[in-house]
């Protein structure tokens, strides 16, 4: 017998050396307590007898009846046969995780499944990919029990390429994180993540975060120090974040506390934020902090005939969501070297909480930003430095309030060649319902010219 969670599989063999049962059928009942799941008619097939019955309860015992007609009489092959479904990976009997192999081999082997982590885990001198992707997502729920895991090195390079991909409205993207891609209803909880480093370069699109490439459940209680995310990409869009690229509609971030540097470069668009670079509109954001730094480069030096959008955000760098309770302090650095050609875009857009704030009907409530800004850029379309948004909105219904700016260094520079620049707490707010508090504090930001490097402004914020 072979016994799953939900499947049940028996083989017998079945010894009839004269033939007696040549025309006889042979009948099966599978039952559970007094009610029959499932009847039939079984095949003998090179003298044995199987099946597989699917879709049953979990942990649940079941009796097994075989029987035949001999001689005008009801014969049983297997009478009264005893079976359990397992209940193994469930809420109340998960799978136990007491070492790196079990890690790597448990958890896509079984991706709907619970898990708790038992130790710490250090994968040092393992060659790392995320353990799932499109074809094969993560549903589960994955307890880490306040366990760490540390050392971990995804690296992809032009000439080590790892494919990701699968046929749906996704398939052009790439996930990377360790997780890979987490999607409706999983669960990734309680769980440190010390001194990982994911390194790649993409030749086509890609979602990248310490945790996950994408989610579309619950991260909670999660704990990432002293790692760096290193991404490389070319002419697509990347979503980059330290926790992960791509938060979805079911997506909840929640107690989430992050210290990693994060730095990217490439030629097209790029979102780029300390703790994700895309949310949905419904996606939830509550309780957390982010510290390091973010770097990206706009490295294309030629001349733009495309759309071209470098966005930044010390949390979220292209929001659509509501947060509450995050603290943002990451040291942003954004450098572009472009030209604008006939119509193309060349937007820079860099805020130290968000980027830029989508749509509408987004809150932003009881948040601190500590960030500070280095931005260079030459001949933008648009140039949007905010301390606390980019930009905001492009309808009204957008509110930030009981929100402070609160810089730990509090001088910035922007160097740039072009004068229709926006430069605030909310560079470009066409929300109208913004509302930032302060306690006393006091930012310069030195406008440079880019040529000449000699200071052309100096805006100063006080309160």
């Amino acid at each position: 017998e072979n016994v799953t969670r939900q499947t049940i599989s028996v083989s017998y063999e079945l010894k009839d050396n004269d033939n007696q049962l040549k025309n006889s059928l042979i009948n099966f009942t599978l039952a559970k307590g007094n009610a029959t799941v499932s009847s039939g008619t079984l095949a003998v097939s090179n003298g044995c007898i199987n099946k597989t019955f699917s879709d049953l309860e979990v942990g649940k015992e079941y009796t097994l009846n075989i029987t035949t007609s001999f001689l005008g009489n009801e014969v049983y092959l297997v009478k009264d046969y005893k079976v359990t479904t397992s209940d193994l990976g469930t809420s109340y009997n998960p799978y136990q995780i007491n070492s790196v192999d079990d890690f790597v081999s448990l958890l896509p082997a079984d991706p709907g499944s619970y898990f708790v982590l038992n130790s710490d885990l250090d994968m040092e001198g393992y060659t790392c990919k995320p353990l799932f992707t499109l074809s094969n997502i993560f549903s589960g729920n994955f307890d880490g029990k306040g366990h760490t895991i540390k050392n971990l090195n995804i690296k992809q390079t032009s000439s080590n390429t790892l494919t990701y991909k699968s046929g749906s409205s996704q398939s052009n993207y790439v996930y990377f994180g360790i997780f890979g891609y987490l999607g409706d209803n999983s669960v990734v909880k309680n769980l440190n993540v010390d001194a990982c480093t994911i390194d790649v370069y993409t030749a086509s699109k890609a979602s990248v975060g310490i945790i996950a490439g994408y989610t579309n459940g619950v991260i909670d209680n999660v704990n990432i120090t002293n790692s760096k995310i290193i991404h490389q990409g070319s002419t697509y869009q990347y979503n980059v974040g330290g926790l992960v690229g791509e938060a979805s509609t079911k997506a909840e971030l929640t107690n989430i506390n992050i210290n990693l540097d994060i730095e990217t470069t490439f030629q097209k668009i790029c979102y780029a934020g300390g703790l994700v670079g895309i949310t949905e509109h419904a996606t939830k954001i509550n309780n957390c902090k982010v510290n390091g730094s973010i770097s990206s480069n706009l490295k294309d030096t030629s001349s733009v005939s495309r759309q071209t959008d470098l966005v930044v955000g010390g949390a979220v760098a292209y929001n659509l969501a509501s947060m509450s309770n995050v603290e943002s302090a990451m040291a942003i650095n954004a450098e572009t070297n472009l030209k604008q050609t006939g119509n193309a875009h060349y937007n820079v857009i860099v805020g130290g909480l968000v980027g830029i704030n989508v749509k509408n009907s987004i809150i932003i409530k009881n948040c601190v930003i500590k960030s500070n800004f280095t931005v260079k850029s030459n001949s933008p379309k648009l140039l949007d430095v905010g301390m606390v948004v980019g930009k905001n909105g492009t309808q009204d219904g957008n509110i930030i309030m009981s929100t402070s700016y609160e810089p730990v260094n509090n001088e910035s520079t922007i160097t740039t060649n072009v004068t229709n620049y926006n430069l605030d707490l909310v560079a470009e707010d066409n929300s109208k319902y913004s509302t930032i508090t302060n306690e006393a504090f006091k930012v310069i930001i030195h406008v440079m010219n880019s040529k000449l490097e000699e200071e052309l402004d100096q805006v100063i914020f006080e309160k």
